[in-house]
């Protein structure tokens, strides 16, 4: 079983137990480390529309458009849509579509699906990659905010990353 963590400052207690926090009645905040506390970032998000209301788009390269939302003590200030060039190139669509999420100064990238390629080029340009959920592109910063989304993996399945499906019968080696 999972032990709590117990912290005592001054005379609040606060008990820490699986990502759940309580206070005592005494304290004069809730206290939860997992709440995200931004300041000042950028976040590019791929988007099916032109702005924050519109879906979150399902793949990061070939998205039509970037929204990029900067955000400001824990709030939306301002929100400015990229048109994604990438939309209908033959190759590379991701890295093209990563460095222009680079070249907006963002310092995190969501998205539902992030191509190997694409994820490679963002953490080269040491942007933090999260993985989006259903909904809009507001619904997904603000569970960013609140940190309820969660870094993206850099998945290893599939056709193309595991042995097999290739020419020379790689089943029986």
């Amino acid at each position: 079983m999972e032990q709590p963590n117990v912290y005592v400052q001054n005379v609040d207690i606060k008990i820490h137990i699986r990502g759940y926090s309580i206070q005592s009645e005494v304290g004069p905040k809730v206290w939860n480390p997992y709440v995200r506390k931004v300041k000042k970032m950028k976040v590019a998000i791929s988007s099916t529309g032109k702005d924050i209301e519109s879906q979150i788009s399902p793949i990061f390269g070939r998205c039509p458009y970037f929204a990029v939302v900067n955000i400001e003590n824990n709030k939306i200030k301002s929100t400015e849509v990229i048109e994604n060039p990438a939309i209908n190139q033959r190759g590379g669509a991701g890295i093209v579509a990563a460095q222009i999420v680079g070249n907006t100064e963002a310092k995190a990238a969501i998205s539902l699906a992030f191509g190997p390629r694409a994820f490679a080029a963002l953490q080269q340009l040491e942007i933090e990659i999260y993985e989006g959920v259903g909904g809009t592109v507001k619904d997904n910063i603000e569970k960013f905010i609140r940190g309820e989304l969660k870094k993206a993996q850099i998945r290893t399945a599939g056709f193309g990353f595991r042995r097999g499906f290739g020419r020379r019968g790689r089943w029986n080696e």
